[in-house]
Protein backbone atom coordinates (compact mmCIF):
# COMPACT_ATOMS: atom_id res chain seq x y z
CA UNK A 1 0.00 0.00 0.00
CA UNK A 2 1.62 3.42 -0.86
CA UNK A 3 0.57 6.49 1.51
CA UNK A 4 0.45 9.99 0.11
CA UNK A 5 1.23 12.76 2.50
CA UNK A 6 0.04 16.60 1.49
CA UNK A 7 1.74 18.79 3.45
CA UNK A 8 -0.26 22.58 3.80
CA UNK A 9 2.68 25.62 3.68
CA UNK A 10 1.27 29.20 5.39
CA UNK A 11 2.15 32.34 3.69
CA UNK A 12 1.68 36.01 4.89
CA UNK A 13 -0.82 38.23 3.21
CA UNK A 14 0.85 41.48 1.56
CA UNK A 15 0.09 44.83 3.71
CA UNK A 16 -1.01 47.53 1.84
CA UNK A 17 0.79 51.24 2.23
CA UNK A 18 -2.61 53.51 3.83
CA UNK A 19 -0.62 57.03 3.63
CA UNK A 20 2.74 59.21 3.32
CA UNK A 21 3.45 61.98 6.35
CA UNK A 22 6.29 63.70 5.90
CA UNK A 23 8.52 65.81 9.33
CA UNK A 24 7.11 69.66 7.57
CA UNK A 25 4.34 70.57 5.15
CA UNK A 26 5.58 73.71 4.52
CA UNK A 27 9.11 76.18 4.59
CA UNK A 28 10.34 79.53 4.26
CA UNK A 29 13.83 79.70 2.55
CA UNK A 30 16.34 82.67 1.71
CA UNK A 31 18.27 81.66 -1.42
CA UNK A 32 21.18 79.52 -0.60
CA UNK A 33 19.56 78.22 2.31
CA UNK A 34 18.20 74.33 2.56
CA UNK A 35 16.09 72.23 5.19
CA UNK A 36 15.79 68.92 6.13
CA UNK A 37 12.54 66.49 5.74
CA UNK A 38 12.32 62.97 6.74
CA UNK A 39 9.32 60.47 4.72
CA UNK A 40 7.11 58.12 7.18
CA UNK A 41 5.29 55.41 5.52
CA UNK A 42 2.25 53.91 6.95
CA UNK A 43 1.46 51.38 8.07
CA UNK A 44 5.36 51.01 9.62
CA UNK A 45 4.19 47.21 8.55
CA UNK A 46 3.58 47.75 5.56
CA UNK A 47 4.76 45.64 2.60
CA UNK A 48 6.59 47.88 0.13
CA UNK A 49 7.35 50.85 1.54
CA UNK A 50 8.91 52.45 -1.63
CA UNK A 51 8.31 55.94 -2.68
CA UNK A 52 9.07 58.63 -5.08
CA UNK A 53 10.58 61.88 -4.27
CA UNK A 54 9.75 64.86 -7.09
CA UNK A 55 10.04 68.30 -7.26
CA UNK A 56 7.88 70.47 -9.74
CA UNK A 57 10.36 73.23 -10.21
CA UNK A 58 14.01 71.91 -10.00
CA UNK A 59 15.56 75.54 -11.55
CA UNK A 60 14.02 76.74 -8.17
CA UNK A 61 15.46 73.97 -5.50
CA UNK A 62 17.44 70.95 -5.72
CA UNK A 63 16.64 68.09 -3.81
CA UNK A 64 19.39 65.47 -1.81
CA UNK A 65 18.46 62.20 -0.58
CA UNK A 66 20.58 61.98 2.81
CA UNK A 67 20.59 58.61 5.67
CA UNK A 68 17.68 56.35 5.46
CA UNK A 69 14.50 58.57 4.39
CA UNK A 70 15.75 62.15 5.03
CA UNK A 71 16.07 63.96 2.13
CA UNK A 72 17.70 68.02 1.99
CA UNK A 73 15.78 70.56 -0.16
CA UNK A 74 17.97 73.58 -0.87
CA UNK A 75 17.22 77.00 -2.49
CA UNK A 76 18.85 77.73 -5.28
CA UNK A 77 21.15 81.17 -5.68
CA UNK A 78 20.49 83.93 -8.76
CA UNK A 79 16.66 83.21 -8.64
CA UNK A 80 14.11 85.50 -7.93
CA UNK A 81 12.54 83.43 -5.91
CA UNK A 82 9.18 81.66 -6.01
CA UNK A 83 7.35 78.88 -4.71
CA UNK A 84 7.90 75.45 -5.24
CA UNK A 85 6.31 71.69 -4.42
CA UNK A 86 8.22 68.46 -3.26
CA UNK A 87 6.07 65.93 -3.51
CA UNK A 88 6.48 62.24 -2.02
CA UNK A 89 4.52 59.55 -3.06
CA UNK A 90 3.81 56.01 -2.32
CA UNK A 91 5.00 53.46 -5.57
CA UNK A 92 2.77 50.59 -4.16
CA UNK A 93 0.06 52.94 -3.54
CA UNK A 94 -0.10 56.23 -6.06
CA UNK A 95 -3.04 57.19 -3.65
CA UNK A 96 -1.33 57.38 -1.09
CA UNK A 97 1.05 61.31 -1.32
CA UNK A 98 2.20 64.00 0.99
CA UNK A 99 3.69 67.69 -0.03
CA UNK A 100 6.11 70.32 1.15
CA UNK A 101 5.78 73.86 0.12
CA UNK A 102 8.98 75.48 -0.75
CA UNK A 103 8.87 79.32 0.13
CA UNK A 104 12.08 80.74 -1.66
CA UNK A 105 12.62 84.38 -0.61
CA UNK A 106 15.04 86.79 -2.14
CA UNK A 107 16.68 88.19 0.98
CA UNK A 108 18.30 91.72 1.35
CA UNK A 109 22.18 92.14 1.88
CA UNK A 110 22.75 95.44 2.07
CA UNK A 111 20.90 98.94 2.36
CA UNK A 112 22.30 102.49 1.39
CA UNK A 113 21.52 105.76 2.00
CA UNK A 114 22.66 109.17 -0.13
CA UNK A 115 23.04 110.95 2.40
CA UNK A 116 24.77 109.55 5.52
CA UNK A 117 25.26 112.28 7.30
CA UNK A 118 22.67 115.40 7.62
CA UNK A 119 22.93 119.22 9.82
CA UNK A 120 20.53 121.35 9.77
CA UNK A 121 18.60 124.21 11.47
CA UNK A 122 15.98 122.96 13.60
CA UNK A 123 12.52 124.06 12.10
CA UNK A 124 13.57 122.69 9.18
CA UNK A 125 13.68 119.28 7.23
CA UNK A 126 15.69 117.27 4.66
CA UNK A 127 14.89 114.52 2.22
CA UNK A 128 17.14 111.09 2.19
CA UNK A 129 16.86 108.17 -0.31
CA UNK A 130 17.36 104.62 1.20
CA UNK A 131 17.92 102.16 -1.97
CA UNK A 132 18.00 98.30 -0.92
CA UNK A 133 19.82 95.87 -2.72
CA UNK A 134 19.91 93.23 -4.60
CA UNK A 135 16.75 94.89 -6.56
CA UNK A 136 15.16 91.20 -6.94
CA UNK A 137 14.67 91.44 -3.29
CA UNK A 138 11.48 89.65 -1.80
CA UNK A 139 10.59 91.82 0.59
CA UNK A 140 12.23 95.49 0.12
CA UNK A 141 10.05 97.20 3.54
CA UNK A 142 11.94 99.58 5.44
CA UNK A 143 11.17 99.98 9.18
CA UNK A 144 13.21 103.52 9.61
CA UNK A 145 12.81 105.34 13.24
CA UNK A 146 14.52 108.11 15.00
CA UNK A 147 16.95 106.91 17.92
CA UNK A 148 15.62 110.88 19.19
CA UNK A 149 12.61 111.95 17.94
CA UNK A 150 12.48 115.24 20.42
CA UNK A 151 15.59 116.25 18.26
CA UNK A 152 14.93 114.57 15.00
CA UNK A 153 11.67 112.83 13.88
CA UNK A 154 11.81 110.89 10.76
CA UNK A 155 8.53 110.20 8.24
CA UNK A 156 7.98 108.44 4.76
CA UNK A 157 7.98 111.12 1.92
CA UNK A 158 7.35 108.24 -1.00
CA UNK A 159 9.02 105.05 -2.21
CA UNK A 160 12.05 104.81 0.05
CA UNK A 161 12.29 108.70 0.43
CA UNK A 162 12.20 109.98 4.20
CA UNK A 163 11.83 113.04 5.45
CA UNK A 164 13.95 114.25 8.21
CA UNK A 165 12.71 117.21 10.53
CA UNK A 166 14.91 119.18 12.76
CA UNK A 167 13.02 119.60 15.70
CA UNK A 168 15.51 120.93 18.97
CA UNK A 169 19.26 121.34 18.96
CA UNK A 170 21.34 117.95 19.50
CA UNK A 171 22.11 114.58 17.83
CA UNK A 172 20.33 111.69 16.91
CA UNK A 173 20.56 108.63 14.45
CA UNK A 174 17.87 107.43 12.02
CA UNK A 175 18.31 103.98 11.25
CA UNK A 176 16.57 101.92 8.28
CA UNK A 177 16.16 98.69 8.80
CA UNK A 178 14.79 95.80 6.79
CA UNK A 179 11.71 94.30 7.22
CA UNK A 180 12.23 90.78 6.32
CA UNK A 181 16.26 91.38 7.24
CA UNK A 182 16.66 93.15 10.74
CA UNK A 183 20.29 92.84 10.84
CA UNK A 184 20.72 94.67 7.36
CA UNK A 185 20.50 98.31 8.09
CA UNK A 186 22.11 101.89 7.28
CA UNK A 187 21.71 104.86 8.88
CA UNK A 188 21.87 108.68 8.75
CA UNK A 189 23.81 110.79 11.48
CA UNK A 190 21.56 113.89 12.47
CA UNK A 191 22.83 117.23 13.94
CA UNK A 192 19.84 119.79 14.69
CA UNK A 193 21.42 123.53 15.34
CA UNK A 194 18.91 125.10 17.34
CA UNK A 195 18.13 128.36 16.31
CA UNK A 196 15.33 129.47 18.95
CA UNK A 197 15.25 129.33 22.84
CA UNK A 198 15.99 125.43 24.20
CA UNK A 199 12.68 123.72 26.42
CA UNK A 200 14.88 125.08 29.35
CA UNK A 201 14.92 128.50 28.24
CA UNK A 202 11.31 128.27 27.71
CA UNK A 203 10.40 127.05 31.16
CA UNK A 204 12.82 129.56 32.65
CA UNK A 205 10.88 132.28 30.69
CA UNK A 206 7.29 131.15 32.19
CA UNK A 207 8.93 130.62 35.47
CA UNK A 208 10.00 133.88 35.88
CA UNK A 209 7.11 135.92 34.64
CA UNK A 210 5.31 133.69 36.64
CA UNK A 211 7.00 135.18 39.53
CA UNK A 212 7.00 139.15 38.19
CA UNK A 213 2.60 138.24 37.54
CA UNK A 214 2.55 136.86 41.09
CA UNK A 215 4.20 139.77 42.21
CA UNK A 216 2.20 142.53 39.90
CA UNK A 217 4.86 143.62 37.74
CA UNK A 218 4.43 141.47 34.76
CA UNK A 219 3.24 143.29 31.97
CA UNK A 220 1.15 141.21 29.64
CA UNK A 221 1.44 141.10 26.16
CA UNK A 222 -0.78 140.84 23.66
CA UNK A 223 -1.34 137.51 22.11
CA UNK A 224 -1.15 137.44 17.99
CA UNK A 225 0.61 136.46 15.64
CA UNK A 226 4.20 137.54 15.36
CA UNK A 227 5.39 138.00 18.87
CA UNK A 228 8.65 136.50 19.67
CA UNK A 229 8.92 136.03 23.19
CA UNK A 230 12.92 135.32 22.77
CA UNK A 231 15.14 135.89 19.68
CA UNK A 232 13.86 132.72 17.24
CA UNK A 233 10.76 132.01 19.35
CA UNK A 234 7.34 133.20 17.76
CA UNK A 235 5.44 130.01 19.21
CA UNK A 236 2.31 131.95 17.83
CA UNK A 237 2.82 131.07 14.72
CA UNK A 238 3.68 127.93 15.30
CA UNK A 239 0.28 126.87 16.03
CA UNK A 240 -0.91 128.10 12.26
CA UNK A 241 -4.10 129.78 13.52
CA UNK A 242 -5.43 133.19 12.53
CA UNK A 243 -7.86 134.55 15.67
CA UNK A 244 -5.85 134.70 19.56
CA UNK A 245 -8.55 132.62 21.02
CA UNK A 246 -7.54 129.59 18.13
CA UNK A 247 -3.72 130.06 18.89
CA UNK A 248 -4.38 129.71 22.57
CA UNK A 249 -6.06 126.56 22.08
CA UNK A 250 -3.84 125.03 19.66
CA UNK A 251 -0.90 125.54 22.20
CA UNK A 252 -2.66 124.22 25.17
CA UNK A 253 -4.02 120.89 23.07
CA UNK A 254 -0.04 120.81 21.68
CA UNK A 255 0.96 120.41 25.08
CA UNK A 256 4.75 121.13 24.30
CA UNK A 257 7.44 123.60 25.37
CA UNK A 258 5.39 126.62 23.70
CA UNK A 259 2.82 126.39 26.51
CA UNK A 260 5.57 128.46 28.76
CA UNK A 261 4.58 131.10 25.99
CA UNK A 262 1.06 132.28 27.82
CA UNK A 263 1.61 134.19 31.32
CA UNK A 264 -1.15 135.49 33.27
CA UNK A 265 -1.54 138.82 32.28
CA UNK A 266 -1.45 138.13 28.86
CA UNK A 267 -4.69 138.92 26.81
CA UNK A 268 -6.74 139.49 23.56
CA UNK A 269 -9.31 141.01 22.60
CA UNK A 270 -13.37 140.39 21.44
CA UNK A 271 -16.34 141.65 20.83
CA UNK A 272 -19.52 140.09 22.71
CA UNK A 273 -22.98 141.62 22.09
CA UNK A 274 -21.81 144.79 21.25
CA UNK A 275 -19.29 145.34 23.65
CA UNK A 276 -15.55 144.59 22.93
CA UNK A 277 -14.03 143.04 26.11
CA UNK A 278 -10.08 142.63 27.21
CA UNK A 279 -9.58 138.99 27.95
CA UNK A 280 -6.79 138.35 30.79
CA UNK A 281 -5.05 135.44 30.94
CA UNK A 282 -5.50 134.36 35.24
CA UNK A 283 -3.89 131.15 35.10
CA UNK A 284 -2.85 127.52 33.45
CA UNK A 285 -4.91 124.32 33.90
CA UNK A 286 -7.29 126.11 36.80
CA UNK A 287 -9.13 123.07 36.56
CA UNK A 288 -7.08 120.34 34.87
CA UNK A 289 -7.49 117.09 36.25
CA UNK A 290 -5.18 114.16 33.70
CA UNK A 291 -8.37 112.97 31.81
CA UNK A 292 -10.94 115.38 32.98
CA UNK A 293 -10.52 117.92 29.84
CA UNK A 294 -12.22 117.49 26.93
CA UNK A 295 -8.55 116.87 25.30
CA UNK A 296 -6.55 115.43 28.01
CA UNK A 297 -3.98 118.15 27.58
CA UNK A 298 -4.53 121.33 29.27
CA UNK A 299 -6.28 124.71 29.30
CA UNK A 300 -6.08 128.88 29.95
CA UNK A 301 -8.74 130.30 31.99
CA UNK A 302 -8.99 134.28 30.96
CA UNK A 303 -11.64 137.05 32.60
CA UNK A 304 -12.38 139.70 31.35
CA UNK A 305 -11.46 143.21 31.90
CA UNK A 306 -15.08 144.66 32.23
CA UNK A 307 -18.30 143.98 33.12
CA UNK A 308 -21.58 142.66 31.00
CA UNK A 309 -23.51 146.03 31.15
CA UNK A 310 -26.83 144.67 32.17
CA UNK A 311 -27.24 144.03 35.64
CA UNK A 312 -28.95 140.84 36.77
CA UNK A 313 -30.00 138.52 40.00
CA UNK A 314 -27.72 135.36 40.33
CA UNK A 315 -30.89 133.54 40.71
CA UNK A 316 -34.72 134.60 40.27
CA UNK A 317 -35.72 131.68 42.26
CA UNK A 318 -33.54 132.97 45.19
CA UNK A 319 -31.15 129.74 45.41
CA UNK A 320 -27.58 129.85 45.99
CA UNK A 321 -27.12 126.55 44.13
CA UNK A 322 -24.93 127.56 41.00
CA UNK A 323 -25.71 124.53 39.34
CA UNK A 324 -29.15 125.89 38.43
CA UNK A 325 -28.64 129.36 38.87
CA UNK A 326 -30.01 131.87 36.51
CA UNK A 327 -27.06 133.50 35.86
CA UNK A 328 -25.05 130.10 34.35
CA UNK A 329 -27.45 130.05 32.53
CA UNK A 330 -27.74 133.03 30.93
CA UNK A 331 -23.68 132.70 30.38
CA UNK A 332 -24.08 129.74 28.77
CA UNK A 333 -26.86 130.86 26.21
CA UNK A 334 -27.17 134.45 25.88
CA UNK A 335 -23.58 135.32 26.32
CA UNK A 336 -22.16 132.52 24.76
CA UNK A 337 -23.60 132.47 22.07
CA UNK A 338 -22.86 136.44 21.22
CA UNK A 339 -19.49 135.05 21.02
CA UNK A 340 -17.01 134.90 18.33
CA UNK A 341 -17.22 131.37 16.32
CA UNK A 342 -13.72 131.32 16.61
CA UNK A 343 -13.57 131.72 20.46
CA UNK A 344 -16.95 129.42 21.34
CA UNK A 345 -14.91 126.54 19.37
CA UNK A 346 -11.91 127.17 21.61
CA UNK A 347 -13.93 127.10 24.21
CA UNK A 348 -13.77 123.58 26.47
CA UNK A 349 -16.00 122.56 29.36
CA UNK A 350 -14.67 121.36 32.25
CA UNK A 351 -15.68 120.46 36.04
CA UNK A 352 -15.52 123.87 37.83
CA UNK A 353 -15.33 123.98 41.59
CA UNK A 354 -18.66 124.54 43.38
CA UNK A 355 -19.01 124.93 47.40
CA UNK A 356 -22.56 125.47 48.29
CA UNK A 357 -23.93 126.30 51.73
CA UNK A 358 -23.03 123.30 53.81
CA UNK A 359 -19.44 123.24 52.76
CA UNK A 360 -19.85 120.40 50.30
CA UNK A 361 -17.97 120.76 46.92
CA UNK A 362 -18.83 119.39 43.67
CA UNK A 363 -17.60 119.61 39.96
CA UNK A 364 -20.12 121.92 37.81
CA UNK A 365 -19.14 121.42 34.39
CA UNK A 366 -19.31 124.70 32.95
CA UNK A 367 -18.21 126.80 29.59
CA UNK A 368 -18.58 129.91 31.13
CA UNK A 369 -18.38 131.08 34.39
CA UNK A 370 -17.71 133.84 37.46
CA UNK A 371 -14.78 133.15 39.71
CA UNK A 372 -15.28 131.81 42.99
CA UNK A 373 -14.55 133.76 46.25
CA UNK A 374 -11.90 131.98 46.94
CA UNK A 375 -10.28 132.04 43.11
CA UNK A 376 -10.85 136.17 43.22
CA UNK A 377 -9.66 136.99 47.19
CA UNK A 378 -7.45 133.72 47.72
CA UNK A 379 -8.98 133.28 50.71
CA UNK A 380 -12.99 132.61 52.21
CA UNK A 381 -14.85 135.36 54.11
CA UNK A 382 -18.29 134.32 53.37
CA UNK A 383 -18.84 130.90 51.92
CA UNK A 384 -16.93 127.72 52.96
CA UNK A 385 -14.40 127.29 50.39
CA UNK A 386 -10.88 126.02 50.77
CA UNK A 387 -8.10 125.49 48.67
CA UNK A 388 -7.32 122.37 46.64
CA UNK A 389 -9.61 119.29 46.33
CA UNK A 390 -10.85 117.92 43.35
CA UNK A 391 -11.67 119.76 41.22
CA UNK A 392 -8.99 122.12 42.24
CA UNK A 393 -10.24 124.94 43.27
CA UNK A 394 -6.83 127.74 43.18
CA UNK A 395 -6.39 131.64 43.57
CA UNK A 396 -6.67 133.15 40.43
CA UNK A 397 -3.28 135.33 39.83
CA UNK A 398 -4.35 138.27 38.64
CA UNK A 399 -7.94 139.14 40.39
CA UNK A 400 -6.38 138.06 43.66
CA UNK A 401 -3.49 139.82 43.75
CA UNK A 402 -4.95 143.20 44.98
CA UNK A 403 -8.69 144.83 45.05
CA UNK A 404 -7.57 146.72 42.38
CA UNK A 405 -7.06 143.82 40.39
CA UNK A 406 -10.66 142.60 40.74
CA UNK A 407 -12.82 145.87 40.63
CA UNK A 408 -14.33 146.13 37.52
CA UNK A 409 -16.60 148.84 35.45
CA UNK A 410 -19.75 147.88 34.48
CA UNK A 411 -23.25 147.53 35.61
CA UNK A 412 -23.86 149.09 39.23
CA UNK A 413 -19.63 148.08 39.32
CA UNK A 414 -19.90 144.76 41.41
CA UNK A 415 -20.44 141.52 40.58
CA UNK A 416 -21.78 137.93 41.43
CA UNK A 417 -19.31 135.56 42.77
CA UNK A 418 -20.32 131.71 42.02
CA UNK A 419 -20.27 130.70 45.73
CA UNK A 420 -22.91 130.00 47.84
CA UNK A 421 -23.06 131.91 51.41
CA UNK A 422 -21.90 129.51 53.94
CA UNK A 423 -24.57 128.63 56.58
CA UNK A 424 -27.74 130.07 54.33
CA UNK A 425 -29.28 128.65 50.68
CA UNK A 426 -30.28 132.30 49.69
CA UNK A 427 -27.22 134.64 49.82
CA UNK A 428 -24.29 134.83 47.63
CA UNK A 429 -20.70 136.80 47.75
CA UNK A 430 -19.65 139.45 45.23
CA UNK A 431 -16.99 141.46 44.78
CA UNK A 432 -17.75 145.29 45.98
CA UNK A 433 -17.19 147.93 43.66
CA UNK A 434 -13.76 148.82 45.45
CA UNK A 435 -12.72 145.12 44.63
CA UNK A 436 -13.88 143.89 48.45
CA UNK A 437 -16.03 140.97 49.69
CA UNK A 438 -19.45 140.83 50.52
CA UNK A 439 -22.70 138.56 49.79
CA UNK A 440 -26.62 139.22 49.02
CA UNK A 441 -29.11 137.54 48.56
CA UNK A 442 -29.21 135.79 45.33
CA UNK A 443 -32.64 137.32 44.13
CA UNK A 444 -31.48 140.72 43.33
CA UNK A 445 -31.05 142.11 40.25
CA UNK A 446 -28.35 144.99 40.99
CA UNK A 447 -25.34 142.15 40.53
CA UNK A 448 -23.68 142.02 37.11
CA UNK A 449 -21.54 139.68 35.44
CA UNK A 450 -18.09 138.65 35.09
CA UNK A 451 -18.17 135.79 32.34
CA UNK A 452 -14.81 133.67 32.35
CA UNK A 453 -14.15 130.44 30.24
CA UNK A 454 -11.23 128.12 29.50
CA UNK A 455 -9.56 127.66 26.26
CA UNK A 456 -8.06 124.41 25.11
Amino acid sequence: MVVIQTLYGSFKPAVPVTGVTLSKTAATLKTGESTDFTVTVAPDTASNKRFTVAVDKPDLVTLTKGAGSTYTVAAKEGTDGGTAIVTVTSKSNPAATAKLTITVRVPVTAITVDKPTVQGDTKTSVDVTFTVAPTNATDKTLVVTSSAPTIASVALKSGTTYTISYLKGGEATITAASKSDPTVKATVAVTAIQTGPTDDEKVKYYTDNLAKAKAGTYVGKEIKAGVELLEGWTPFDDTGKTTPAEMVAAIAKAGDANINAIIPGDYFTITAGGTTYKYVCNGRDQYYISGDSTNGKHHFTFVPDKLFPTAMAYSTSGSNDWSSSTLKTWMEGTFYNSLPTAVKNSIISLKVPFTNYNGQRSGVASKVFPPSEWEAFGKKTYSAETAGGTPPNNAYVVLSRSDANRKRTGANNWYWLRSARSGGTDYVPYVYTDGTADSYGAYSADGAALPCFNLG
